[in-house]
């Protein structure tokens, strides 16, 4: 053997017991840490990481979550909601309309989507509207759906349709007070 070979051979040797060491390790972490490959485990993630305004890691938990239930429309509505809040419209309304293929009534899509639609297809927007405010009136969704009467009461308010306007905006009130000071 050379004296070449001998000064870095050891050095090798001992890099390779080292990193398998390393490797070892590493692979014994995180095999003991929590799995993330439930369901309700990465679409609260996804919750999380938008919440706390890292957007790019949420629309990654809300596909693993997709992927792992696909008939399942709430990762698909989330994944609108990102898209809505960062302007993105015409994506978040494919999320929205996928959503609603699964579930027609989901009543956090057909209200986000009907103020997508608001401006540009009003019509569009009071049957999304509409269809919201027919949801069963629960504690989860009262404000939803008063919040859907006052904006459906606003377009027909602003299409000169007055007497429904009048009407769809008095219920809403009647649903959350609170927008009275609208």
């Amino acid at each position: 053997m050379s004296s070449a070979t001998q000064r870095w051979l050891p050095r090798v040797l001992l890099s390779l017991v080292i990193g398998g060491a390393a490797l070892f390790l590493t692979t014994a972490l995180q095999s003991k840490a929590p799995s993330r490959s439930s369901y309700v485990a990465i679409l609260s993630a996804g919750i999380s990481y938008q919440r706390a305004g890292a957007y790019d890691l949420a629309i990654a938990e809300y596909q693993r979550a997709h992927q792992l239930a696909p008939r399942n429309p709430a990762p698909l509505f989330d994944l609108g909601d990102v898209a809505q809040f960062r302007g993105q419209s015409a994506v978040a309304a494919r999320y929205y309309h996928a959503c609603l293929a699964l579930r027609p009534n989901y009543i956090n899509a057909l209200y986000n989507l009907a103020i997508l639609e608001s401006a540009t297809h009003p019509s569009t927007a009071i049957t999304l509207y509409t269809t919201a405010a027919k949801q069963p009136l629960t504690a989860m969704n009262r404000t939803l759906i008063a919040e859907s009467y006052f904006n459906r009461g606003y377009l027909f308010n602003k299409r000169g349709q007055r007497r429904q306007g009048a009407a769809d905006i008095a219920r809403a009130i009647t649903l959350d007070p609170s927008l009275r000071l609208r």
